[in-house]
């Protein structure tokens, strides 16, 4: 079962930390369109600011977009755990600061932080890697030797807050394809969507410079009113809903322009507050892996705003789509 310490729900229990001498690597202000149905900033645009200090982080190693384009090499940000801690809601002021945790030829591992530039108060940590894939045919390209050099100099550590708490960190399954989610009648999350040009680059891939999660890339952070009343009894029942603690997301492959990408979501386990749940996308038409994403949510009540129990009809839905054993 998932630890009791994780219903102390952190997103509303983040405060000011040390910044650990890390440097400040992006500002934004939170807009209208990061709102999502629970009225705060969604997490995917946590992602995002986040994927925007890497970028950042690594022009000052040295790996600017004129680099990039030198290299003839894209960056991919394949394996990020993402710990949240304070909902933002909108025009906050916010800012990511971070540091390197390590850095060799084929990868460079980041620790950041966002968090509101008026309060101090800590939003989220990411622990990112980054690698490099030639623009053309996505084959692995090593980081060139000056720009580990200036990664080591903007290292740091990671806290005890940024550590994994309510989300394991051991290896995830990429040995399950779509026919093991229809022999466990697991359901299709949202419609599909197409990879299409507005999406991809012009060398035919899909565009992941923001690190989208890939699940969701297509869907805008406040959805329909048809989804959310489709949601009702799993993921939304009597003003109760499910924010997420914790997450990791994982890019498998890369999708092409012109596929379509489905997702899948099983539950895994379900605790009086808290739940694990994993979605898995794939190419619709070929069934390759195209990402995985794990996550930890929690009971929030959307009146009082803070955590609580599921409903009894909630939960039992809830459990009626558990399936640990894939997991």
């Amino acid at each position: 079962m998932l630890p009791s310490s994780a219903a102390e729900f952190l997103l509303f229990g983040g405060s000011a930390c040390n910044a650990w001498a890390m440097h400040t690597y992006h500002r934004a202000r939170v807009q209208s369109a990061d709102i999502d149905d629970l009225g705060h900033m969604n997490v995917r645009v946590y992602a995002r600011h986040a994927a925007a200090a890497m970028h950042a982080l690594l022009a000052d190693a040295g790996l600017d977009a004129d680099a990039l384009d030198g290299l003839g090499a894209r960056l991919l940000q394949p394996d990020c755990h993402t710990r949240f801690r304070r909902e933002q809601h909108l025009d906050a002021p916010i800012a990511v600061r971070g540091g390197v945790l390590s850095a060799q030829p084929e990868c460079i591992r980041a620790y950041l932080e966002l968090y509101n530039i008026n309060s101090g108060d800590l939003a989220a940590t990411f622990c990112k890697e980054a690698c490099l894939v030639a623009a053309g045919d996505l084959a692995p390209i090593a980081f060139p030797e000056a720009v580990v050099a200036g990664a080591h100099t903007l290292l740091t550590e990671r806290p005890a807050h940024g550590e994994p708490r309510s989300l394991p960190q051991d290896s995830v399954r990429r040995d399950l394809t779509t026919a093991d989610m229809a022999a466990h009648n697991i359901e299709a999350r949202f419609e599909g969507y197409e990879v299409t040009p507005a999406l991809s680059t012009a060398d035919g891939w899909m565009d992941l410079a923001g690190a989208p999660w890939l699940a969701f890339a297509d869907t805008p952070p406040k959805r329909e009113a048809n989804h959310e009343e489709a949601e009702e009894g799993w993921f939304s029942h009597d003003n109760v809903s499910i924010a997420t603690l914790e997450a990791r997301h994982l890019l498998v492959d890369v999708p092409r322009t012109g596929e379509a990408v489905q997702t899948y979501t099983a539950i895994a386990d379900v605790g009086r507050k808290i739940m694990r749940f994993r979605h898995w996308s794939f190419d619709a038409a070929s069934g390759r892996l195209l990402a995985v994403l794990d996550e930890v949510g929690i009971g929030l009540d959307l009146v009082a705003r803070r955590a609580c129990d599921f409903p009894p009809a909630m939960r039992q839905e809830l459990l009626a789509r558990s399936h640990p054993g894939l997991i």
